[in-house]
């Protein structure tokens, strides 16, 4: 697969340095494997969603799972602040009805991590689920997942801004679910959602490369066809913070972040009025669109070789209050 070195378009953002993915020896694994590992995972997580019981997912979940549901301020920093907030959000005393409409499963480079990606109906209410899954200390988890409630387009600008995230880092644990993220590939995010050509580029010629949109079924799956649908319009991004991390094997990073939509039309308005009477009213029909805020969650994967850090998922949501 070849794919852009992203250290090169980070180091542009003077992004270079800083701790870099440490990870630990061990033998080559099997993506196939990975892929079967994660899947199960994910059929047993949907089984205890049916049942109404989040309790029974705990064993399945890392102790240090990253979690960000669909609130403004849902982030999870572990497996118990993710419990209560599972219990919180789904009614244990009755079955539900869960549909999951795209489900798409890749194993990591080295067969010790995989993630995931699906379009779920939960109780007739439309989600988008991005997760990451690891071998730790033997045994395969959930380690960061993402879940975002998928909102018809007309509905968008009703979005509010997602919570502040939170000063994380990983434990340094020898047997904790993630390691330090390279800076360079964090910083990688903030090219690629400014610029759609940084990001096609830092896809690569990847078959699996996937975008998942805030609209229910807007999931775009290869390289291919990302390039053909962004053509004449992609969607762009402002990256604010961002909290990141990575698989312990070392072969993917994920990446959290707060941004806003950039929507150039209203760029162009934006120069257009700066030169015209100061006094013009602002808040007129001639105003700036607000601002169009977002969470964006990203995965990178690192194959080895000369290639280096790839993109390989990029997951937008719209935030709603709860």
């Amino acid at each position: 697969m070849q794919r852009v070195v992203v250290v090169a378009l980070a180091c542009a953002l003077g992004g270079c340095g800083g701790a870099q993915a440490t990870a630990p020896e061990l033998p080559r694994g099997s993506a196939k494997e990975a892929k079967k590992e994660m899947r199960g995972l994910v059929d047993e997580c949907y089984r205890v969603l049916k049942d109404g019981s989040p309790t029974e997912v705990m064993g399945l979940l890392a102790p240090d799972l990253f979690f960000v549901g669909p609130g403004p301020a849902d982030v999870g920093l572990d497996r118990a602040a993710t419990m209560e907030l599972a219990g919180a959000l789904i009614d244990g005393r009755k079955k539900h009805k869960l549909k999951s409409f795209g489900l798409e499963v890749f194993g990591g480079p080295d067969g010790h991590s995989a993630y995931a990606i699906d379009q779920l109906e939960y109780d007739g209410v439309a989600f988008a689920v991005t997760a990451v899954a690891a071998e730790v200390d033997g045994l395969w988890s959930l380690t960061a997942i993402e879940v975002s409630r998928a909102i018809s387009s007309k509905k968008l600008d009703a979005a509010v801004a997602p919570g502040e995230l939170p000063r994380w880092r990983p434990s340094g644990d020898p047997k904790a679910a993630h390691t330090d993220a390279p800076k360079d590939v964090v910083a990688a995010l903030g090219l690629a959602g400014d610029s759609v050509d940084d990001r096609l580029a830092q896809y690569g010629d990847d078959p699996d490369a996937a975008f998942v949109g805030p609209s229910p079924d807007e999931v775009i799956l290869g390289r291919k066809a990302l390039g053909k649908k962004w053509k004449k319009r992609a969607p762009r991004w402002a990256v604010d913070a961002s909290v990141a991390g990575a698989s312990p094997d070392g072969g993917l990073v994920w990446v959290v972040a707060n941004a806003n939509r950039v929507d150039d039309d209203g760029r162009k308005r934006d120069r257009d009025r700066d030169d015209r009477d100061d006094d013009r009213d602002r808040e007129g029909p001639d105003a700036a669109p607000p601002a169009a805020p977002r969470r964006l969650f990203a995965i990178y994967r690192d194959d080895g070789g000369e290639a280096g850090w790839g993109l390989a998922v990029l997951h937008e949501s719209a935030v709603v209050a709860r």
